[in-house]
């Protein structure tokens, strides 16, 4: 019992660990790629990163996404006390959303409709709003910003968070799930190496040559198919690379000056592809395993009607 209980804590701690360090690689690659200054615009993957871990691993793991976010402002070098009322702001509400999820019956693999506008409504929307209030609050009394931006910058903080669940979280719960399936044929593998490849190709090129990024609908085609054709596995690394590529173009590749308006494009953008790909690979995936049920009642219809016919046959001599 000593035992098992030792070789618990450690299960527990390990996965903080993880949790923290995925928490410091979200948070550094928003800053790099996303950020203007110490502050990242559209798009927050660490958000993603917490509700995912904590929705695969429970509640146990909130530490560390308290940890990755502390150790975050510790090397902006923030005061340990303001690092501190930063990172519990913007963490706090993270257990709440998963804890709504989890009311009403969300299934980590989205494989319902359902679990997909529970996402979108109770973690990216609704959940994040708490969240974005807090630590702007925080961001205000700390005076980081001035109170007369505490609106702008609420609006703001709330769609960066909300973008990186709708962008991120699908992607760490699909590929958790992930296996290497038995038997595949190299021109599907060709094919899925292919079009992930040709996705962020397009994407990049379409940034490049349409600066005003009203181009940007020429991505639609590739990430249609890959809902269609590898639903959640290929939809959601589609997803997060012309994100990545869409906002990093505008903060890293800019022909002009990036306007409110251009960001607010970007970011109807990103939510429109998001949820128009995942709702379809989700539509896609609940179709299949419709057709297998029905395939799978038909072969057992099959199997009673022999045996019936069999036991209604006369028997001989």
């Amino acid at each position: 019992m000593h035992n098992r209980h030792i070789r618990q804590v450690a299960i527990v701690g390990l996965q903080n660990i993880a949790v923290t360090a995925a928490y410091l690689v979200g948070r550094f690659w928003g800053l790099q790629l996303f950020a203007e200054g110490e502050f990242t615009r559209v798009l927050f993957p660490a958000a993603g990163i917490a509700v995912a871990g904590l929705m695969i691993f429970g509640l146990r793991v909130w530490p560390g996404t308290f940890l990755g976010a502390l150790l975050t402002s510790e090397t902006l070098g923030r005061p340990l006390l303001d690092g501190v009322a930063l990172s519990l702001a913007t963490t706090a509400t993270y257990p709440v959303v998963c804890a709504l999820l989890r009311r009403v019956d969300f299934h980590t693999q989205l494989d319902r409709i359902r679990d997909l506008l529970a996402l979108v409504a109770l973690a990216a929307g609704v959940g994040m709003i708490p969240a974005a209030v807090i630590r702007t609050s925080v961001v205000v009394l700390l005076g980081t910003s001035p109170p007369a931006d505490f609106w702008d910058l609420t609006l703001v903080t709330w769609v960066s968070l909300a973008m990186g669940v709708l962008v991120v979280t699908p992607f760490l719960l699909a590929i958790r799930r992930m296996r290497w399936p038995r038997h595949v044929r190299p021109l599907r593998a060709l094919e899925a190496v292919a079009l992930l490849a040709g996705t962020a190709a397009l994407t990049l090129a379409v940034t490049m040559v349409s600066p005003n990024r009203q181009m940007l609908f020429l991505v639609f085609p590739p990430l249609i198919w890959a809902a269609w054709r590898f639903q959640l596995a290929g939809s959601t690394p589609s997803i997060l690379i012309v994100s990545a590529i869409a906002v990093y173009s505008m903060f890293h590749l800019p022909a002009r000056l990036a306007t409110d308006n251009d960001l607010i494009t970007l970011e109807a953008f990103v939510a429109t592809a998001s949820l128009a790909t995942l709702a379809l690979a989700v539509a896609v995936s609940e179709r299949n395993r419709a057709q297998d049920r029905i395939a799978n009642a038909s072969i057992e219809l099959v199997h009673a009607l022999n045996k019936l016919d069999e036991s209604a046959r006369p028997r001989q001599g």
